[in-house]
Protein backbone atom coordinates (compact mmCIF):
# COMPACT_ATOMS: atom_id res chain seq x y z
CA UNK A 1 0.00 0.00 0.00
CA UNK A 2 1.43 3.18 -0.87
CA UNK A 3 2.74 5.67 2.05
CA UNK A 4 0.19 8.38 1.13
CA UNK A 5 -2.60 6.19 1.01
CA UNK A 6 -1.63 4.95 4.54
CA UNK A 7 -1.13 8.16 6.19
CA UNK A 8 -4.61 8.99 4.51
CA UNK A 9 -6.63 6.03 6.48
CA UNK A 10 -4.42 7.36 9.59
CA UNK A 11 -5.27 10.70 9.06
CA UNK A 12 -9.22 9.69 9.27
CA UNK A 13 -8.91 7.55 11.98
CA UNK A 14 -7.16 11.27 13.93
CA UNK A 15 -9.92 12.98 12.71
CA UNK A 16 -12.34 10.52 14.14
CA UNK A 17 -11.07 10.48 17.72
CA UNK A 18 -11.03 14.08 17.67
CA UNK A 19 -15.03 14.38 16.85
CA UNK A 20 -15.05 11.62 19.64
CA UNK A 21 -13.07 13.55 21.98
CA UNK A 22 -15.01 16.99 21.38
CA UNK A 23 -18.74 14.91 22.28
CA UNK A 24 -17.20 13.29 25.44
CA UNK A 25 -15.46 16.38 26.95
CA UNK A 26 -19.08 18.30 26.15
CA UNK A 27 -20.58 15.24 27.89
CA UNK A 28 -18.66 15.18 31.08
CA UNK A 29 -18.41 18.52 31.58
CA UNK A 30 -22.72 18.56 31.50
CA UNK A 31 -22.74 15.61 33.57
CA UNK A 32 -20.27 17.21 36.12
CA UNK A 33 -22.17 20.47 36.43
CA UNK A 34 -25.26 18.83 36.28
CA UNK A 35 -24.27 15.90 38.77
CA UNK A 36 -23.25 18.75 41.48
CA UNK A 37 -26.41 21.12 41.14
CA UNK A 38 -28.60 18.01 42.10
CA UNK A 39 -26.65 16.10 44.10
CA UNK A 40 -26.44 12.85 41.99
CA UNK A 41 -23.50 10.20 42.71
CA UNK A 42 -24.32 8.42 39.80
CA UNK A 43 -24.21 11.31 37.19
CA UNK A 44 -20.65 12.92 39.00
CA UNK A 45 -19.51 9.38 38.84
CA UNK A 46 -20.53 9.11 34.78
CA UNK A 47 -18.84 12.51 34.63
CA UNK A 48 -15.47 10.84 36.01
CA UNK A 49 -15.79 8.46 33.74
CA UNK A 50 -16.24 10.34 30.40
CA UNK A 51 -13.05 12.01 31.90
CA UNK A 52 -11.76 8.71 31.96
CA UNK A 53 -12.72 8.30 28.34
CA UNK A 54 -10.88 11.53 27.56
CA UNK A 55 -7.47 10.27 28.80
CA UNK A 56 -8.19 7.13 26.84
CA UNK A 57 -9.19 8.88 23.27
CA UNK A 58 -6.07 11.34 23.92
CA UNK A 59 -3.50 8.05 23.81
CA UNK A 60 -5.27 7.17 20.70
CA UNK A 61 -4.97 10.52 19.06
CA UNK A 62 -1.23 10.10 20.21
CA UNK A 63 -1.34 6.85 18.42
CA UNK A 64 -2.51 7.96 14.86
CA UNK A 65 -0.24 10.77 15.20
CA UNK A 66 2.69 8.60 16.14
CA UNK A 67 1.64 5.62 13.40
CA UNK A 68 2.11 8.80 10.18
CA UNK A 69 5.39 9.06 10.71
CA UNK A 70 7.63 7.82 7.79
CA UNK A 71 9.76 5.15 8.26
CA UNK A 72 12.92 5.37 9.22
CA UNK A 73 16.43 4.02 10.32
CA UNK A 74 15.41 3.13 13.57
CA UNK A 75 12.03 1.77 12.62
CA UNK A 76 12.23 0.42 9.22
CA UNK A 77 8.68 -0.96 9.09
CA UNK A 78 7.08 2.08 10.44
CA UNK A 79 5.30 3.25 13.63
CA UNK A 80 2.00 1.48 13.05
CA UNK A 81 2.19 -0.81 15.83
CA UNK A 82 1.67 2.93 17.78
CA UNK A 83 -2.13 2.61 16.99
CA UNK A 84 -2.11 -0.96 18.59
CA UNK A 85 -0.07 0.27 21.75
CA UNK A 86 -2.16 2.75 22.06
CA UNK A 87 -5.08 0.34 22.34
CA UNK A 88 -3.86 -1.27 25.11
CA UNK A 89 -3.34 1.56 26.75
CA UNK A 90 -7.54 2.62 25.89
CA UNK A 91 -8.14 -1.34 27.18
CA UNK A 92 -6.41 -0.77 30.57
CA UNK A 93 -8.63 2.29 30.91
CA UNK A 94 -11.63 0.52 30.50
CA UNK A 95 -10.98 -2.10 32.57
CA UNK A 96 -9.92 0.66 35.15
CA UNK A 97 -13.12 2.74 34.73
CA UNK A 98 -15.26 -1.00 35.34
CA UNK A 99 -13.77 -1.62 38.68
CA UNK A 100 -14.24 1.99 39.90
CA UNK A 101 -17.59 1.85 38.88
CA UNK A 102 -18.10 -1.39 40.54
CA UNK A 103 -16.89 0.08 43.75
CA UNK A 104 -19.43 3.13 43.34
CA UNK A 105 -22.10 0.56 42.89
CA UNK A 106 -21.39 -1.38 46.24
CA UNK A 107 -21.31 2.01 47.80
CA UNK A 108 -24.40 2.93 45.82
CA UNK A 109 -26.19 0.07 46.96
CA UNK A 110 -26.90 0.96 50.90
CA UNK A 111 -26.86 4.73 50.14
CA UNK A 112 -28.76 6.04 47.13
CA UNK A 113 -28.72 9.83 46.39
CA UNK A 114 -30.41 12.30 47.80
CA UNK A 115 -31.60 14.17 44.30
CA UNK A 116 -32.19 17.73 43.59
CA UNK A 117 -33.44 19.15 40.29
CA UNK A 118 -34.51 16.10 38.91
CA UNK A 119 -35.68 17.06 35.47
CA UNK A 120 -32.17 18.53 35.19
CA UNK A 121 -30.63 15.33 36.27
CA UNK A 122 -33.01 13.04 34.35
CA UNK A 123 -32.69 15.52 31.41
CA UNK A 124 -28.42 15.33 31.06
CA UNK A 125 -28.91 11.30 31.77
CA UNK A 126 -31.12 10.89 28.20
CA UNK A 127 -28.56 13.33 26.05
CA UNK A 128 -25.75 10.73 27.58
CA UNK A 129 -27.90 8.06 26.30
CA UNK A 130 -28.42 9.17 22.62
CA UNK A 131 -25.10 11.18 22.49
CA UNK A 132 -22.91 7.50 23.37
CA UNK A 133 -25.82 5.77 20.69
CA UNK A 134 -23.97 8.54 17.78
CA UNK A 135 -20.32 7.68 18.93
CA UNK A 136 -20.82 4.41 19.08
CA UNK A 137 -22.44 3.67 15.58
CA UNK A 138 -20.07 6.67 14.39
CA UNK A 139 -16.70 5.11 15.23
CA UNK A 140 -18.21 1.75 14.64
CA UNK A 141 -18.63 2.97 10.70
CA UNK A 142 -15.41 4.68 10.53
CA UNK A 143 -13.48 2.26 11.97
CA UNK A 144 -14.66 -0.95 9.60
CA UNK A 145 -14.02 1.74 6.68
CA UNK A 146 -10.58 1.65 7.88
CA UNK A 147 -10.18 -1.37 9.55
CA UNK A 148 -8.67 0.22 12.47
CA UNK A 149 -8.97 -1.94 15.97
CA UNK A 150 -8.47 0.95 17.69
CA UNK A 151 -11.53 2.94 16.49
CA UNK A 152 -13.31 -0.50 16.55
CA UNK A 153 -12.84 -1.17 20.50
CA UNK A 154 -13.50 2.91 21.10
CA UNK A 155 -17.05 1.87 19.80
CA UNK A 156 -17.78 -1.22 21.55
CA UNK A 157 -16.49 1.21 24.84
CA UNK A 158 -19.33 3.68 24.11
CA UNK A 159 -21.37 0.90 22.96
CA UNK A 160 -21.38 -0.15 27.16
CA UNK A 161 -21.88 3.22 27.33
CA UNK A 162 -24.89 3.46 25.84
CA UNK A 163 -26.05 0.54 28.53
CA UNK A 164 -24.39 2.29 31.43
CA UNK A 165 -26.15 5.95 30.30
CA UNK A 166 -29.26 3.98 30.82
CA UNK A 167 -28.32 2.53 34.30
CA UNK A 168 -27.26 6.14 35.10
CA UNK A 169 -30.67 7.65 34.42
CA UNK A 170 -32.61 4.48 36.05
CA UNK A 171 -30.45 5.36 39.20
CA UNK A 172 -31.07 9.00 39.06
CA UNK A 173 -34.76 8.31 38.46
CA UNK A 174 -35.00 5.64 41.43
CA UNK A 175 -32.96 7.96 43.82
CA UNK A 176 -35.32 10.52 43.55
CA UNK A 177 -37.78 8.36 44.81
CA UNK A 178 -35.36 6.79 47.35
CA UNK A 179 -35.59 3.05 46.20
CA UNK A 180 -32.93 1.04 48.20
CA UNK A 181 -30.66 -1.61 45.91
CA UNK A 182 -31.62 -0.56 42.46
CA UNK A 183 -29.23 1.49 41.77
CA UNK A 184 -26.25 -0.38 42.93
CA UNK A 185 -27.58 -3.11 41.67
CA UNK A 186 -27.56 -1.94 38.15
CA UNK A 187 -24.49 -0.12 38.75
CA UNK A 188 -22.41 -3.10 39.78
CA UNK A 189 -23.85 -5.48 36.99
CA UNK A 190 -22.95 -3.12 34.30
CA UNK A 191 -19.40 -2.73 35.69
CA UNK A 192 -19.15 -6.19 35.14
CA UNK A 193 -20.47 -5.98 31.41
CA UNK A 194 -17.75 -2.97 30.79
CA UNK A 195 -14.95 -4.87 32.56
CA UNK A 196 -15.41 -8.00 29.69
CA UNK A 197 -15.09 -5.35 27.09
CA UNK A 198 -11.86 -4.49 28.50
CA UNK A 199 -10.50 -7.58 29.33
CA UNK A 200 -10.95 -9.36 26.03
CA UNK A 201 -9.69 -5.72 24.43
CA UNK A 202 -6.32 -5.98 26.28
CA UNK A 203 -6.13 -9.33 24.95
CA UNK A 204 -6.63 -8.45 21.51
CA UNK A 205 -4.25 -5.67 21.35
CA UNK A 206 -1.41 -7.34 23.28
CA UNK A 207 -2.19 -10.39 20.44
CA UNK A 208 -1.48 -7.95 17.88
CA UNK A 209 1.34 -6.05 19.61
CA UNK A 210 2.86 -10.04 19.61
CA UNK A 211 2.35 -10.76 15.71
CA UNK A 212 -0.59 -12.75 16.16
CA UNK A 213 -2.14 -13.85 12.52
CA UNK A 214 -4.61 -11.77 12.12
CA UNK A 215 -7.76 -14.55 11.02
CA UNK A 216 -7.90 -17.98 9.56
CA UNK A 217 -10.52 -16.63 7.62
CA UNK A 218 -8.36 -14.11 5.73
CA UNK A 219 -5.50 -16.15 5.61
CA UNK A 220 -7.56 -19.00 3.68
CA UNK A 221 -8.21 -16.05 1.16
CA UNK A 222 -4.85 -15.48 0.65
CA UNK A 223 -4.15 -18.99 0.08
CA UNK A 224 -6.72 -19.14 -2.41
CA UNK A 225 -5.74 -16.22 -4.50
CA UNK A 226 -1.96 -18.05 -5.01
CA UNK A 227 -3.11 -21.12 -5.75
CA UNK A 228 -5.41 -19.77 -8.30
CA UNK A 229 -2.29 -18.06 -9.93
CA UNK A 230 0.06 -21.15 -9.43
CA UNK A 231 -1.73 -23.78 -10.06
CA UNK A 232 -0.04 -26.86 -8.14
CA UNK A 233 -0.21 -24.99 -5.14
CA UNK A 234 3.28 -25.59 -4.11
CA UNK A 235 3.56 -22.76 -1.48
CA UNK A 236 4.00 -22.77 2.05
CA UNK A 237 5.26 -20.83 5.31
CA UNK A 238 2.15 -18.45 4.66
CA UNK A 239 2.79 -15.58 7.83
CA UNK A 240 0.78 -12.90 8.36
CA UNK A 241 0.76 -9.75 11.13
CA UNK A 242 -1.36 -6.82 11.57
CA UNK A 243 0.68 -3.54 12.69
CA UNK A 244 -2.70 -0.80 13.58
CA UNK A 245 -4.85 -0.81 10.65
CA UNK A 246 -2.73 -2.61 8.08
CA UNK A 247 -1.50 -6.59 7.89
CA UNK A 248 1.81 -7.19 6.34
CA UNK A 249 2.93 -11.06 5.29
CA UNK A 250 5.09 -13.57 3.52
CA UNK A 251 5.08 -16.76 1.58
CA UNK A 252 7.82 -19.06 -0.07
CA UNK A 253 6.64 -19.97 -3.34
CA UNK A 254 8.27 -23.30 -5.21
CA UNK A 255 8.49 -22.61 -9.39
CA UNK A 256 10.74 -24.54 -11.96
CA UNK A 257 14.37 -24.35 -11.87
CA UNK A 258 13.85 -23.27 -15.54
CA UNK A 259 12.25 -19.78 -15.21
CA UNK A 260 13.99 -16.84 -15.42
CA UNK A 261 14.30 -14.02 -12.65
CA UNK A 262 12.26 -12.03 -14.42
CA UNK A 263 9.62 -14.45 -14.91
CA UNK A 264 9.67 -15.67 -11.20
CA UNK A 265 9.52 -12.02 -10.39
CA UNK A 266 6.38 -11.67 -12.57
CA UNK A 267 4.78 -14.34 -10.94
CA UNK A 268 5.16 -12.71 -7.11
CA UNK A 269 4.12 -9.45 -8.34
CA UNK A 270 0.60 -11.02 -9.63
CA UNK A 271 0.45 -12.97 -6.86
CA UNK A 272 0.89 -10.24 -4.34
CA UNK A 273 -1.30 -8.13 -6.56
CA UNK A 274 -3.98 -10.77 -6.03
CA UNK A 275 -4.21 -11.22 -2.36
CA UNK A 276 -4.42 -7.09 -2.09
CA UNK A 277 -7.80 -7.57 -4.38
CA UNK A 278 -8.89 -10.04 -1.66
CA UNK A 279 -7.97 -8.51 1.24
CA UNK A 280 -8.00 -4.51 1.28
CA UNK A 281 -6.30 -4.07 4.47
CA UNK A 282 -2.96 -5.78 2.99
CA UNK A 283 -0.13 -3.74 3.00
CA UNK A 284 2.69 -6.14 1.52
CA UNK A 285 2.90 -9.62 0.91
CA UNK A 286 6.85 -10.52 0.20
CA UNK A 287 6.76 -14.10 -2.00
CA UNK A 288 10.39 -15.50 -1.42
CA UNK A 289 10.76 -17.83 -4.35
CA UNK A 290 12.38 -20.81 -4.39
CA UNK A 291 13.40 -23.74 -7.18
CA UNK A 292 11.16 -26.46 -7.52
CA UNK A 293 12.34 -29.88 -7.07
CA UNK A 294 11.89 -32.00 -10.05
CA UNK A 295 9.05 -33.99 -8.65
CA UNK A 296 5.54 -34.22 -11.08
CA UNK A 297 4.88 -32.18 -13.91
CA UNK A 298 2.45 -32.02 -16.35
CA UNK A 299 3.52 -32.20 -20.04
CA UNK A 300 1.23 -31.28 -23.07
CA UNK A 301 0.83 -32.85 -27.06
CA UNK A 302 -0.95 -32.55 -29.84
CA UNK A 303 -1.90 -35.56 -30.80
CA UNK A 304 -4.07 -37.06 -33.98
CA UNK A 305 -6.47 -38.91 -32.05
CA UNK A 306 -7.89 -40.10 -28.51
CA UNK A 307 -5.90 -43.08 -28.23
CA UNK A 308 -3.79 -42.64 -25.54
CA UNK A 309 0.08 -42.96 -24.87
CA UNK A 310 -0.11 -44.70 -28.27
CA UNK A 311 -1.84 -41.63 -30.32
CA UNK A 312 0.16 -40.22 -33.28
CA UNK A 313 2.04 -36.86 -32.85
CA UNK A 314 0.62 -33.94 -34.75
CA UNK A 315 3.47 -31.15 -36.41
CA UNK A 316 1.35 -28.46 -35.41
CA UNK A 317 -0.72 -27.46 -32.28
CA UNK A 318 -3.27 -25.08 -34.21
CA UNK A 319 -4.51 -27.97 -35.99
CA UNK A 320 -4.27 -30.71 -33.72
CA UNK A 321 -7.92 -32.14 -32.87
CA UNK A 322 -6.82 -33.64 -29.68
CA UNK A 323 -4.50 -32.79 -26.67
CA UNK A 324 -2.96 -35.58 -24.48
CA UNK A 325 -2.01 -34.19 -21.05
CA UNK A 326 0.40 -36.35 -19.28
CA UNK A 327 1.80 -36.27 -15.10
CA UNK A 328 5.24 -37.65 -14.77
CA UNK A 329 6.96 -38.17 -12.31
CA UNK A 330 10.54 -36.90 -13.32
CA UNK A 331 12.41 -38.38 -10.31
CA UNK A 332 11.32 -42.27 -10.80
CA UNK A 333 11.09 -41.54 -14.69
CA UNK A 334 7.89 -42.95 -15.29
CA UNK A 335 4.44 -41.65 -16.51
CA UNK A 336 1.92 -41.42 -13.57
CA UNK A 337 -1.47 -40.56 -15.00
CA UNK A 338 -2.77 -39.40 -18.34
CA UNK A 339 -5.74 -38.00 -20.18
CA UNK A 340 -6.42 -36.96 -23.57
CA UNK A 341 -9.17 -34.17 -24.74
CA UNK A 342 -10.76 -32.78 -28.11
CA UNK A 343 -9.12 -29.62 -28.26
CA UNK A 344 -10.50 -26.58 -30.64
CA UNK A 345 -9.86 -26.04 -33.94
CA UNK A 346 -8.34 -23.15 -35.35
CA UNK A 347 -7.99 -21.22 -38.79
CA UNK A 348 -6.36 -17.77 -38.90
CA UNK A 349 -8.00 -15.52 -36.63
CA UNK A 350 -6.66 -14.44 -33.49
CA UNK A 351 -9.50 -15.25 -31.42
CA UNK A 352 -9.05 -18.90 -32.48
CA UNK A 353 -5.63 -18.72 -31.05
CA UNK A 354 -6.82 -17.32 -27.97
CA UNK A 355 -9.37 -19.94 -27.38
CA UNK A 356 -6.65 -22.92 -27.94
CA UNK A 357 -4.78 -21.07 -25.43
CA UNK A 358 -6.85 -20.67 -22.98
CA UNK A 359 -7.70 -24.57 -23.56
CA UNK A 360 -4.21 -25.19 -23.03
CA UNK A 361 -3.73 -23.39 -20.29
CA UNK A 362 -7.22 -24.53 -18.29
CA UNK A 363 -5.52 -27.74 -17.74
CA UNK A 364 -2.88 -26.23 -16.49
CA UNK A 365 0.41 -28.01 -17.63
CA UNK A 366 4.23 -27.18 -16.72
CA UNK A 367 5.37 -28.06 -20.32
CA UNK A 368 4.36 -27.62 -23.70
CA UNK A 369 5.98 -30.28 -26.38
CA UNK A 370 5.37 -28.19 -29.93
CA UNK A 371 7.41 -28.74 -33.41
CA UNK A 372 8.38 -24.44 -32.84
CA UNK A 373 7.49 -21.97 -31.09
CA UNK A 374 4.53 -20.22 -32.23
CA UNK A 375 1.70 -17.38 -31.36
CA UNK A 376 0.00 -20.04 -28.86
CA UNK A 377 3.20 -21.78 -27.44
CA UNK A 378 4.51 -18.16 -27.08
CA UNK A 379 1.70 -16.85 -25.04
CA UNK A 380 1.53 -19.83 -23.26
CA UNK A 381 5.18 -19.64 -21.98
CA UNK A 382 5.05 -15.84 -21.31
CA UNK A 383 1.66 -15.77 -19.53
CA UNK A 384 1.43 -18.94 -18.24
CA UNK A 385 4.99 -19.60 -17.06
CA UNK A 386 4.64 -23.38 -19.27
CA UNK A 387 8.00 -24.24 -20.52
CA UNK A 388 8.04 -25.53 -24.46
CA UNK A 389 10.44 -28.38 -25.81
CA UNK A 390 11.01 -29.58 -28.82
CA UNK A 391 8.43 -32.66 -30.42
CA UNK A 392 10.69 -35.69 -31.90
CA UNK A 393 8.93 -39.04 -31.45
CA UNK A 394 6.61 -40.53 -33.52
CA UNK A 395 3.94 -41.02 -30.43
CA UNK A 396 3.19 -39.83 -27.19
CA UNK A 397 5.16 -42.87 -25.33
CA UNK A 398 8.04 -42.31 -27.84
CA UNK A 399 8.25 -38.01 -26.69
CA UNK A 400 7.80 -38.78 -23.15
CA UNK A 401 10.31 -41.60 -23.23
CA UNK A 402 12.70 -38.83 -25.03
CA UNK A 403 11.59 -36.20 -22.47
CA UNK A 404 12.27 -38.33 -19.59
CA UNK A 405 15.82 -39.07 -20.79
CA UNK A 406 16.44 -35.05 -20.99
CA UNK A 407 16.63 -35.33 -24.78
CA UNK A 408 14.19 -32.67 -26.23
CA UNK A 409 15.15 -29.49 -26.29
CA UNK A 410 13.79 -26.89 -24.88
CA UNK A 411 12.75 -23.62 -27.00
CA UNK A 412 13.55 -20.16 -26.13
Amino acid sequence: MHLDKKNEILRKGQKVVEVSALVSLTLAILKAVAGFLSGSLALLSSALDSFVDLIGQAASWIGFKISQRKPDGSFRYGYYKAESLATLVVSFFIVYAAVRLFLEGYARFFAPSDLELPFLALSIAAINIAASFFLSNYLGKKGREISSPLLLTCSNERRMDIVSGSAVFLAVFTSYYHFPYIEGTVVMALSLLILKVGIFSVRDSALILMDMSPSKDIEKKIERAISRLNGDGSFQGLRLRRSGPFIFGEVKLRVRKSLSVNQAHEIAEKIEREAKKVVSELDSLTVHIEPHSAGICKVAIPISSSGGLGAGVFRGIKEAPYMIFASIDKDKGKVEKYYSKKKPLARTGSKDYLKIEKFISGESPDVLISPRVGLVSLHLRRYHMVEVYSLSGKTAKEVLEKFLKGKLRRLS
